[in-house]
């Protein structure tokens, strides 16, 4: 489950925004939609199949497709509400980051920051979400609360679930210097896009910064000073004239012993 979602919201955010997320941009929309839908799983009756990831509500200018259930006010008072449907989960990730991101920056400040309670004060105070208890610092508090728990099972699973895998190192103008073994761990975000890109090459700066390139405009940061193991070089052959000689006596030895050859036979 955390795995597809984690793809599926990697491919919708660079889809709206043009780049790959960072982590804690990622994690921070894997929060909001695992806390909300379960990952589009969660919803029951006519929400089934909706992809709703961020519990969205369809309003008058929304032009797709709905779906009506209960929701429920800070007060606790439940009510009927319309929310959108999407035709695949891509589509789902995709206006949640709309919604979570593009339309509340101070929501994307606070993920990138990786402050859950920056996220969860900008939540409530951009009317994101309500949230529940009497007082704004109540549904703050219990956003922000919701939001660590998610965020912990979401790296947990990550730890898991994200296995290493060996791929090679290069210098900056693209040479072969080496190979490395990265995980998630190392580079957050390594999997999802690994999936869609394939496995990319690690690029080592001489400064220490280390980079993964899926392609010349997909890359993502690893730990600064992440090792590799070098190619071993050979040692270059001198050729000097103790060479040539023995070159050419070698050569001489061999026509001698083919002219004998012939002569025997």
């Amino acid at each position: 489950m955390h795995q597809k979602a984690r793809a599926d919201a990697t491919t919708a955010f660079a889809n709206v925004l043009g780049a790959p997320p960072s982590a804690n941009e990622l994690r921070f929309l894997l929060a909001e939609g695992l806390y909300d839908s379960t990952y589009g799983a969660g919803w029951h009756d006519d929400g089934v199949g909706s992809f709703n990831m961020g519990a969205i509500h369809a309003y008058p200018a929304w032009k797709g497709e709905t779906f009506t259930y209960t929701d429920s006010h800070p007060d606790g008072t439940r009510y009927t509400q319309t929310f959108k449907a999407y035709p695949s989960a891509v589509d789902g990730w995709a206006d949640l980051v709309h919604e979570f991101y593009v339309r509340r920056p101070a929501i994307l400040a606070g993920a990138r920051a990786g402050s859950p309670r920056a996220v969860a004060t900008a939540m409530v105070q951009t009317g994101y979400a309500e949230g529940f208890g009497a007082t704004e610092e109540e549904r703050i508090a219990g956003w922000e609360k919701a939001l660590r728990s998610c965020l912990d099972e979401i790296d947990s699973q990550q730890g898991r679930n994200m296995p290493a895998i060996t791929i090679r190192a290069q210098n900056p103008l693209g040479e072969n210097i080496g190979t490395t073994t990265v995980s998630d761990l190392d580079s957050p975000g390594l999997s999802p896009l690994t999936e869609i890109y394939g496995a990319p090459v690690m690029v080592v700066y001489p400064n220490g910064w280390r980079f993964l390139k899926f392609t010349p405009e997909i890359q993502i940061p690893v730990k600064s000073g992440h090792p590799y193991t070098p190619i071993e070089e050979q040692e270059p052959v001198n050729w000097s004239w103790q060479s040539g000689a023995a070159i050419g006596i070698m050569g001489i030895a061999v026509t001698i012993l083919v002219g004998t050859l012939q002569i025997k036979r």
